[in-house]
């Protein structure tokens, strides 16, 4: 809705490039699904990429080949991962984009895929840099030798001769990387409607997503992921509780005492009944235990703990086979959806913060939830009266200033480093 019109012979081949990257490195798929192509013509030399996972592209690049353009996705696909555009700040943005772009190269070439010729690489002449340098580190070098070059030459900041328009991974990789570009698309078109986007929250869960299949491929032994892709996801999606011995006790043993609360019914047949004859015998029922997530989306969860809420509802997935039913909460309820997959997450909110409200509204749901877990980085208000049925677990993504103001009937779990 409101996007450009997109010419009818490129979008074929990015599919047809999406289709061989999914093929052969299936842990970006859900990411790699999620990006919204625009053609801008020769509006742009490359590819590059917004924060909003908008992916601008002139026609001309597909003239690449099938495996350097898998390169060219997955180098701007790593810009949203390594979440580039929070990190960059009031950086140079061309040098921002460049310390990204080499950061990036030494992944992609560990991980067996192909880039153009002219995409920069920390050893490369013109640079002399280790490898396997992080985006901030390469940056002060990029700094350094920029500085180094002003005083002996008078040139700029190290941005290539006159004319010479940086490429993807070499300078040019759009605004989620450090360098905001004039075609980029804001919120509304031309005539004021609202463009296709995809939003904060939901972005990180699908980064979530990315760094748990990369977790689960890695435990099958299946392929070869290079190390520093591994130490990505486990950073991503670390669980800062010790989940064996607190979370996942507490979370056991309330649904062990929910499936042993058996009970009667006559909608299914006991299985003695042909000893009975036409004597209609009840059958055992043990009921299926119902948990609801409270995700605090607010304006004080930063996107790290946004980020580690999201890989504390992936341990309750994974703790538990059960109907788990997740809602997004500031001031009101944003939405709520039943998952069985980290990925089928969709987390709306930003505005204040009321999990007083949000217990007392998911407590009195019927039908009713027989566990509740609270995910926040508790800076709110908490209910004035106990809530003891159903039980609610607080999971703390970080210290929170007012600590003793949280209920004692509450079982709180601190999800931080202590």
């Amino acid at each position: 809705m409101g996007l450009p019109v997109v010419a009818a012979n490129t979008l074929p081949d990015i599919f047809k490039v999406r289709y061989h990257l999914t093929n052969t490195h299936p842990y970006y798929s859900s990411l790699l699904f999620s990006l919204i192509p625009i053609d801008v013509g020769d509006k742009i030399k490359t590819i590059s990429v917004d924060q909003y996972l908008r992916l601008y592209y002139n026609p001309k690049m597909l003239l690449h080949s099938i495996e350097e353009l898998k390169g060219i996705l997955v180098h701007e696909m790593k810009h949203i991962m390594n979440g580039h555009f929070t990190r960059f700040g009031d950086r140079d943005h061309f040098l921002s984009n460049l310390a990204g772009d080499l950061a990036i190269n030494c992944e992609i070439r560990d991980e067996g895929l192909a880039l153009p010729n002219y995409v920069a690489y920390p050893d490369d002449p013109r640079f002399g840099f280790p490898n396997n340098l992080s985006f901030e580190e390469y940056y002060d070098l990029l700094m350094k030798k920029a500085e180094e070059q002003q005083k002996e030459q008078g040139n700029g900041p190290g941005k290539g001769e006159k004319g010479d328009e940086p490429q993807t991974g070499n300078g040019s990789c759009g605004s989620c990387a450090g360098a905001p570009k004039d075609y980029e698309i804001g919120d509304t078109d031309e005539d004021g409607n609202p463009v296709d986007k995809v939003d904060a929250f939901t972005k990180e869960a699908i980064i979530s997503k990315v760094a748990q299949d990369v977790l689960d491929q890695a435990s099958s032994g299946i392929g070869n992921l290079p190390g520093n892709m591994v130490r990505w996801a486990k950073e991503r999606m670390k669980e800062k509780v010790n989940w064996k011995h607190e979370l996942r006790t507490q979370l056991v043993n309330a649904l062990n005492y929910i499936n042993g609360m058996v009970d009667f019914t006559r909608s299914k047949p006991n299985r003695r009944q042909s000893a009975f004859g036409n004597i209609l015998i009840p059958a055992f029922h043990a009921p299926v235990p119902r948990v609801a997530a409270i995700m605090d989306t607010s304006g004080s969860m930063g996107d790290e703990a946004l980020s580690q809420g999201l890989a504390e509802i992936s341990g309750i997935l994974k703790a538990t086979k059960t109907d788990l039913t997740v809602m997004s909460y500031d001031t009101r309820m944003a939405n709520k959806q039943k998952v069985f997959s980290i990925s089928k997450i969709e987390l709306k909110g930003g505005g204040g913060t009321s999990m007083d409200a949000a217990i007392i509204e998911v407590a009195a749901m019927k039908p009713k939830f027989d566990l509740i877990i609270l995910i926040t980085d508790g800076e709110t208000a908490w209910p004035t009266q106990p809530i003891l049925n159903p039980r609610v677990i607080t999971v703390l993504v970080r210290k929170p200033y007012g600590e003793e103001a949280i209920p004692k009937w509450m079982k709180v779990i601190k999800a931080y480093e202590k």
